[in-house]
């Protein structure tokens, strides 16, 4: 009998020390995302804990072999010491529409309070003649920047994340579906307004009508976007009455009605970019953040890959109003209240799901 109670003692005991930690990760990735968030919604003259709580990281200008074309990157490191055996996790911020990715200010502030929380951050970006289109090289120097970020000797190889911006998130997709280590070994594949199918984002910027399942909607095609799908569709389909009907289009019947006309292997190319056609390969726990007010990608874009994604482990979606294609709007009482109150619950959480998955 005293040994029954004995060993039960020992179970409670045993129990209670685990549901202990369980509610330590909780409070600690809770602080940890309340913390991000403040320091990435804040403009930069504001008064931000992490800066107080964290010593800025340090800043690496370096170069990436990719197939033989050279990247240029920067590399965010911690400034603060790990205990002996210890790697840090990494981050790999992949944004190659993004002219000038490293000197961003979005891309440095979000790169720089990820480093301020124990990440190692790499930020690519592609050659200058590049910038602005679409390339077949995008997938190949993601994988070349995933690979050099994990033989960075303080990074641990298996919590090497991604975090594709945009259309960044397309070539990631497409990089670890043709890559047997990095589809194995990523832990996360995050996306900040990412897109699933590359056909259905040329229709928004040229028409601005979006659908997916019930959801249907049309906004006024903004013009840095036009200008954009006008110019990535002029360099990579062929001249002919089915491209001119194409950038024609108005309206989502007469976009469909061109795009079937266009010849197959600039549509099979237009699939190869697409996310949705390779989503069933990832198994890798997957993490959407899109505003609802985005002008260059619409939200239905993380609906349509969430529910392509049947091999991944875990699909979270969170869908917010605090920021446009990238740009927070200003921080204000009419703001707080209609926008960044209602959008708390989903910004933190998905934090939380980046923090969870990427630094445990």
């Amino acid at each position: 009998m005293c040994a029954l109670r004995t060993a039960r003692h020992a179970l409670f005991a045993t129990g209670g020390f685990f549901v202990a930690l369980l509610v330590l990760r909780v409070i600690i990735l809770g602080t940890i995302s309340v913390l991000a968030y403040l320091s990435l919604i804040l403009p930069e003259e504001a008064w931000k804990p992490l800066n107080y709580l964290s010593l800025e990281p340090t800043r690496e200008a370096v170069t990436i072999d990719a197939d033989g074309r050279t990247l240029t990157a920067d590399i965010y490191r911690p400034d603060s010491v790990l205990p002996a055996g210890r790697d840090r996790p990494a981050v790999l911020v992949f944004t190659p529409l993004l002219q000038r990715a490293t000197k961003d200010p979005r891309v440095v502030n979000f790169a720089t309070t990820i480093a301020r929380l124990g990440f190692v951050v790499l930020v690519p970006e592609r050659p200058p003649e590049d910038r602005t289109f679409i390339s077949p090289k995008d997938p190949s120097d993601a994988r070349a920047a995933w690979h050099y970020l994990r033989r960075l000797p303080e990074v641990d190889d298996d919590r090497v994340a991604v975090f594709g911006m945009s259309y960044g998130l397309g070539p990631v997709f497409v990089a670890a579906a043709q890559d047997a280590e990095m589809r194995e070994r990523i832990p996360l594949m995050a996306g900040l307004g990412g897109y699933g199918d590359l056909a259905e984002v040329m229709r928004y910027a040229l028409t601005g009508d979006f659908s997916y399942g019930e959801v249907r909607g049309h906004v006024e095609p903004d013009a840095w976007v036009y200008a954009l799908a006008v110019e990535n569709v002029e360099r990579a389909i062929p001249s002919g009455p089915a491209r001119d009907a194409l950038l024609a289009a108005e309206s989502e019947e007469e976009f469909r009605k061109a795009y079937a006309m266009l010849p197959e292997e600039s549509r099979e190319r237009i699939r190869a970019f697409s996310p949705t056609a390779v989503a069933d390969r990832i198994h890798a726990p997957i993490l959407l953040i899109h505003s609802t007010d985005d002008l260059a990608v619409p939200y239905t874009e993380s609906l349509r890959l969430r529910d392509h994604a049947t091999a991944s482990k875990r699909v979270i979606v969170a869908l917010i109003n605090a920021f446009r294609h990238g740009d927070f709007y200003e921080l204000n009482a009419e703001s707080l209240r209609e926008r960044y109150l209602p959008s708390l619950g989903a910004s933190l959480g998905f934090l939380y799901a980046f923090f969870s998955h990427s630094s445990f």
